[in-house]
């Protein structure tokens, strides 16, 4: 998944809904890209580690960091 634009207090919960969208899936791996991001503030980084939480309480790995790179 490649996020793009900013993610932040005003676009935080379409991106947690999305991210749980893909986590109910139950995917084998999720990897989420942020080199398209032009702004990260505080509440999207709490969505991004809730994500990842909520991604390990599912059985979903979080991805290598040589997978990450």
């Amino acid at each position: 998944m490649h996020l793009a634009g900013e993610l932040d207090l005003e676009s935080g919960s379409d991106a947690e809904a999305l991210l749980s969208l893909c986590i109910a899936g139950c995917p084998d791996l999720i990897s989420v890209f942020l080199t398209r991001l032009t702004l990260l503030d505080c509440v999207g980084l709490e969505v991004l580690e809730a994500a990842e939480h909520r991604a390990d309480d599912a059985g979903i790995p979080s991805p290598s960091p040589a997978a990450q790179s």
